[in-house]
């Protein structure tokens, strides 16, 4: 027999397969063993299967979503680590999107325990296998063939969700998953720049093949800059109540679920509009791969059209290539204070009953109140969000019952009002003494000159 000499890196390679097969037969029978222990007399045929299909994270998903929306049908309950005493590592760690405090991850290691919602269970291990590049975590899972049953039902369940868009609710995307939204309730919109915004909707749906001719993806992409209580989540309400029926309307708050729905919505021809809020968490320090994204290269084209409203309430802090270069914003709206005949409309709407109508508290003529309130919200000059007009209908209610008074003077209209801002003013000032706040500057100093909407030409990038 002739001899054969092995190199190391070739024994090893050959080492690795008995190796994790037989760290699967130790978990095979660990599980089953924990598995039997725990359904006792009642324990039927348990079924293995070894598999890397299921993430940790999957898992985890599952039963956040199921929290979130409360529902009874069979989910998933917990999971449990059964093995708090070894080392576990963990893959893919990142920062959690809501709360920056927490960490999320995508797998990790050890023996779990997953509780359903009815009384079952199952069992899983997950462990390292392979080196360098051919590394990856192997896993083992056991529970009885009924359970198995019911968890594929829910994973492909999911999936389905994760594919096609859909349309007829108001959606929000996390992580991929379309979970329609409760009813948004509407506030009203008092801005001169609501109807630009509705309009440029209209054009674009109107006449999707300028947008889709020479291999364009049929994108828009526009942003409403202004500061908090201008109106701009109440607009994106309103369009979004208005178009559900007919196109998918999601809400985001990352930029990677948006660049993926886009392409789902390509791949199955669905018209939709899309909100990206609080765009500046997004697009503060875009890598090369976001800047692609927004110039449209290797977006596939979807003929439906696709509408991506972004919102920022803090538009220095967005990487100025963004801003500068032409198609990767196409249009901004600004939504500054509001001003002259839109500071009365909003009066009107807010201050109606108790200022005009049969609830009136508020003693003057109509036109003294009108010329007090026009002159008290800056209206020919700096004017006042919406918000804040809002707030003041509140605040001379309380006050009125505060002192036990049927009426209020004018005086004292404008005097609860000057208290109020005064109050505000040093809130935001300790807010920024205690570092609360970020970013160059809250306020927006808006030109009335200014025009309405922004639109980038060739010039812009000069």
């Amino acid at each position: 027999m002739k001899s054969q000499t092995i190199k190391a890196d070739d024994a090893k390679a050959q080492l690795e397969p008995m190796k994790t097969t037989a760290i699967a037969e130790s978990y095979y029978h660990k599980l089953v063993d924990m598995y039997k222990k725990d359904k006792g007399k009642t324990c039927g045929k348990v079924r293995v299967q070894y598999t890397t299909e299921y993430d940790y994270s999957l898992f985890r998903d599952l039963m956040d979503q199921a929290k979130r929306s409360r529902v009874k049908s069979f989910h998933i309950a917990s999971i449990d680590s059964v093995d708090d005493d070894v080392i576990r590592f963990s893959f893919s760690i990142d920062l959690n999107k809501k709360n920056k405090n927490e960490i999320d991850i995508n797998d990790q290691t050890g023996i779990f325990k997953l509780n359903f919602s009815d009384g079952t269970f199952m069992y899983f291990a997950k462990w390292v296998t392979g080196d360098g590049k051919s590394r990856m975590v192997d896993s083992i899972f056991a529970t009885e063939d009924s359970v198995w049953a019911k968890l594929i039902q829910l994973i492909n369940k999911e999936a389905k969700k994760r594919k096609k868009p859909p349309v007829g609710q108001v959606y929000k995307n996390e992580k991929g998953v379309y979970m329609p939204r409760k009813k948004l309730k509407e506030t009203p919109v008092v801005h001169e720049s609501v109807k630009f915004v509705k309009e440029d909707i209209d054009m674009f749906f109107g006449n999707l093949d300028l947008f889709t001719r020479w291999g364009m993806p049929g994108t828009r992409k526009v942003m409403l800059v202004g500061p908090p209580g201008t109106g701009k989540s109440s607009l994106t309400i309103r369009i979004a109540n208005q178009y559900m029926k007919e196109k998918n309307v999601t809400f985001f708050t990352d930029i990677g679920s948006l660049a993926t729905h886009l392409n789902l919505c390509a791949k199955y021809n669905v018209s939709t509009i899309c909100v990206l809020e609080d765009a500046e968490s997004s697009l503060q320090r875009p890598e090369s791969n976001l800047l692609n994204f927004l110039d449209g290269i290797d977006q596939p084209v979807n003929s439906k059209g696709a509408y991506i409203i972004m919102t920022t309430n803090y538009p220095q802090k967005i990487e100025k290539r963004i801003l500068q270069r032409p198609g990767r914003v196409d249009q901004i709206f600004a939504f500054g204070n509001l001003k002259g005949e839109y500071v009365m409309k909003c009066a009107e709407i807010y201050l109606k009953d108790y200022f005009f109508g049969k609830d009136k508290i508020v003693e003057g003529t109509k036109k003294e109140i009108e010329d007090t309130l026009r002159d008290m919200f800056d209206a020919d000059n700096k004017g006042i969000t919406g918000t804040r007009i809002k707030q003041f209908s509140e605040d001379i209610v309380k006050y009125a019952v505060s002192k036990k008074k049927k009426t209020v003077t004018l005086d004292e209209v404008r005097a609860v009002f000057s208290q109020t801002t005064e109050l505000l003013k040093t809130v935001y000032e300790m807010a920024q003494e205690q570092g609360l706040l970020e970013g160059e500057s809250v306020g927006f100093d808006w030109d009335s000159s200014a025009p309405k909407s922004v639109e980038f030409d060739e010039d812009d990038l000069a």
